[in-house]
């Protein structure tokens, strides 16, 4: 199955076709909830609002080879949202036990929001990324599965050799963009351990 074809069942709501999708987007979908510290509760919901919206919005999409990334940024979205909405039932729990309001909480409220901001602004600088750069973090950071070295290049149809220099320019890129914001350290990719001639 192309992914022009792929892209068509899951608009017609073929069987197979879902099946694909959550074989091949649920680990980045749940990926973005346990960075964004979600429930087990909260990250299942996440992949079915994630699922709903793509079913709605397939139509729209015009560039099939981002799919993964227009993906990514749906449950971004589902996911800050689901970030705020459990900051709030923590802060209303906490005030509910207490006669006044901790003296740090609302510089934990701020904390909260600011990070929030950043990660808005995080989204945006991964938009303007090209769609190889994309993939590329996206196979490196955010599956699961750390697929190898050669996996990468042949889905990326690109040498071995230039994955490293590569994803060093794509992450300049992406710190150019948004120069301000404290980005916390990517997870060490354990990729370059399966390298494969």
């Amino acid at each position: 199955m192309s992914d022009i074809e792929w892209l068509d069942g899951l608009a017609r709501g073929d069987e197979a076709a879902w099946q694909r999708f959550f074989d091949e987007c649920g680990p980045l979908i749940e990926a973005v909830g346990c960075r964004m510290r979600l429930s087990s509760e909260d990250r299942d919901e996440l992949l079915q609002k994630t699922a709903i919206r793509v079913l709605e919005r397939i139509g729209s999409l015009r560039a099939p080879g981002s799919f993964s990334s227009w993906v990514f940024g749906i449950a971004l979205r589902f996911a800050y949202d689901a970030h705020r909405a459990a900051r709030r039932r923590l802060t209303v729990e906490r005030m509910s036990h207490e006669s006044t309001p901790p003296a740090d909480l609302e510089q934990e409220v701020f904390s909260s929001l600011e990070r929030v901001e950043q990660i808005a602004q995080l989204q945006d600088a991964w938009a303007e990324l090209s769609p190889q750069c994309r993939t590329l973090l996206e196979s490196l950071y955010f599956h699961e599965s750390s697929p190898s070295y050669k996996e990468i290049a042949d889905r990326l149809s690109i040498p071995i050799g230039s994955i490293g220099p590569t994803r060093g320019r794509c992450l300049k890129k992406l710190l150019d963009v948004i120069p301000d914001v404290s980005v916390a350290p990517l997870r060490e990719s354990t990729v370059g351990t399966k390298q494969e001639d």
